[in-house]
């Protein structure tokens, strides 16, 4: 349950800070969050699927 709620978190906030960036922020902590976050996203839904069906 945790997990999937880091997950969907990350992938909140890494949609919200692309849609930042897409709609002309040029801040350089965005383009880093937007990267960490997205990173995050990927590494917690391999895990995710890693605990669920193993």
């Amino acid at each position: 349950m945790t997990l999937d709620l880091l997950f969907r978190l990350s992938i909140a906030i890494a949609g919200i800070t692309g849609a930042l960036m897409f709609f002309g922020s040029k801040a350089p902590w965005l383009r880093k969050c937007h990267l960490i976050m997205g990173a995050s996203a990927f590494i917690l839904c391999a895990v995710t699927f890693f605990v669920q069906y193993t």
